[in-house]
């Protein structure tokens, strides 16, 4: 079905101040400032605890997983883009990435171990950064090299691997192809070369949409797209332009990503000193509402459907990272500087200093550095907020398999949904409580 572009934009901008400006007036709680916004389910405990209770916690944890999820983070860029808040180092050269993937095979070598995971069948596999795609196929093959000999990857159905549209290069996606890797993420984030420019890329629209359609070539069965909405004199109609674009060349996903300023620590985009500076150039809360429903009401008249939150896919099974961590909320292990690893019961980090990270890893230890064992009411929050994100909604039965009780008699959650309900964000019955197409735009409000 083919959509009118300036009567979609209308109808969108119409459905937002009709259902989504009336409530965020009313309610302080949903009113969210540019730089306060997250699309992350926080993961921080109510308190930390000490290593030596943590550790023996997760070990018994993982000795009672069915299997696991696995996160590689590979810290090196070429270059920092201006909206980026992850723990990157750019300059990237071949001497330094290499050093970077010897930390991160220690790094297994050592978790291995100490953990005892090796047993358990890996689900999904996701290798990220950074920019994973600057290293070699060489270098590549090393880490799923080591990834294999200390995992179980023998019935893995899905590898992933993101990187920029400039390293998609004919030798790269040939490397990655008899790598056995079979979802690839293209980092797109906007095709306006204007505001590529303004952010920091290196890449040309033509070679991000280039980039897809030599992927799909190749033969992977998965190539997502992500696109970033938000930046500064972006207009509703310049993000409907992306989204056309992107489309036209058939990736079996895209996935939506609101800007995000929300880091305040050394971690700090430059963009977001750009807002404290001067925020007029930034759309307004309303135009991100917009541009999100239009983005919606675009992708599912081209056959994309929603879940989790912002990831649109065409393919007939769940993308199976985000069945993974949010459906199932398995648990995750993580290898990486400053990376975070959970499970239902509890949460882990890895050293925030990159200094901190080499040295425990050279020394032969576990770069741990925090972490919290959940109480009963933090692992009920946490299911309910992934549900939400992932399936925006909550069926009771589900809750009551996993927590042995019903949500419905617990007072203060029925409280919430109620309220949900009387400002027209969700729908409340025996069996679930269910966003509406208004409270699946404030989802993250919603969380939060």
């Amino acid at each position: 079905m083919l959509l009118n572009k300036q009567e979609t934009i209308w109808q969108a901008w119409d459905f937002v101040n009709q259902h989504i400006a009336r409530v965020i007036a009313q309610d302080a709680h949903l009113r969210v400032s540019f730089p306060e916004f997250t699309h992350k389910v926080k993961h921080k405990g109510s308190q930390d605890t000490p290593l030596e209770e943590l550790l023996p916690h997760i070990t018994t944890s993982l000795a009672q997983q069915k299997s696991i999820t696995v996160y590689a983070h590979m810290e090196y860029c070429q270059h920092r883009c201006l909206y980026c808040h992850y723990p990157v180092i750019d300059g990237a050269t071949p001497a330094f990435v290499g050093q970077s993937i010897d930390l991160l095979i220690q790094e297994i070598k050592s978790a291995r171990k100490t953990l005892s995971f090796s047993q358990l069948p890996v689900s999904s596999l996701y290798i990220g950064g950074g920019t994973p795609t600057e290293a070699s196929g060489e270098q590549l093959a090393r880490l799923l090299g080591t990834l294999q000999e200390n995992l179980d990857l023998s019935k893995v159905p899905e590898i992933s691997i993101e990187g920029t549209p400039e390293t998609y290069t004919e030798e790269k996606i040939r490397s990655l192809c008899d790598l056995g890797i079979n979802r690839v993420s293209v980092g797109i984030q906007t095709l306006n070369p204007r505001l590529l420019r303004e952010i920091n890329r290196r890449h040309t629209p033509e070679q991000a949409l280039q980039a897809i359609t030599n992927l799909l070539q190749a033969g992977f069965t998965q190539v997502n797209a992500d696109l970033i909405y938000g930046f500064p004199g972006q207009l509703i109609s310049d993000f409907w332009d992306d989204l056309q674009a992107a489309i036209a060349r058939n990736p079996t996903s895209i996935t939506l990503y609101r800007l995000r300023l929300e880091r305040n620590d050394e971690l700090n985009t430059v963009l977001r000193r750009w807002f404290e500076d001067d925020p007029s150039p930034f759309p307004e809360p309303i135009t991100l509402y917009t541009m999100q429903y239009v983005a919606r009401q675009l992708l599912e008249a081209h056959g994309y459907h929603e879940g989790p939150s912002g990831w649109f896919s065409r393919l007939p099974q769940p993308i199976a990272v985000y069945q993974d961590r949010w459906v199932e909320q398995k648990t995750l292990v993580a290898f990486g500087w400053h990376v975070y690893a959970y499970a239902r019961t509890y949460e882990c980090h890895n050293h925030k200093k990159i200094g901190d990270y080499r040295a425990a890893v050279r020394a032969g230890i576990l770069p741990m550095e925090r972490g919290s064992i959940y109480t009963l009411e933090e692992q009920m929050e946490r299911y309910i907020f992934f549900q939400f994100k992932s399936l925006f909604k909550i069926r009771f039965e589900g809750f009551r398999s996993v927590f042995g009780i019903s949500l419905l008699d617990q007072p203060e959650w029925v409280a919430r949904f109620s309220h949900l309900v009387d400002f027209g964000l969700a729908t409340l019955t025996n069996e679930e409580v269910a966003l509406t197409p208004a409270g699946m735009v404030l989802v993250e409000e919603i969380i939060r």
